[in-house]
């Protein structure tokens, strides 16, 4: 009978979801893949950089960030126009200018002096 018990507390520990990441986990993995796609740009890897971002802005969606998402959308925009893909750079954007997508709305910490600090560590390239 206690082979049963511990059978079936190993079974449904075991069947469990790993816990999710913190959310200060995600920030900062947002910022580190917008810092890879930084680092590829400036080597001149724009499909790399490109795919840095996405993850960068999908870290952002999650975490309902608008100023990541904003940073993020903009820089897989640049991105794509250096690389002469002009309707996927558009089509980038709308993540940044769309104020009826969900995940663009700010959030109620979005004018902490936090987020200004996390926005400060993660560039814009605008001027690529």
């Amino acid at each position: 009978m206690r082979l049963l018990v511990l059978l079936v507390i190993v079974a449904a520990t075991g069947c469990s979801a790993p816990p999710k990441p913190s959310t200060a986990a995600r920030q900062e993995a947002a910022l580190e893949a917008n810092r890879k796609g930084e680092a590829y740009v400036r080597h001149g890897e724009l499909e790399n950089a490109a795919r840095s971002y996405r993850e960068a802005l999908r870290f952002s969606q999650a975490l309902e960030d608008a100023d990541g998402i904003a940073a993020n959308a903009i820089n897989l925009s640049i991105v794509r126009q250096r690389q002469g893909r002009f309707a996927d750079a558009r089509a980038s954007l709308r993540f940044a200018v769309a104020s009826e997508h969900p995940t663009a709305r700010p959030t109620s910490t979005s004018s902490s002096p936090s987020t200004y600090r996390r926005m400060n560590r993660m560039r814009l390239w605008s001027s690529i």
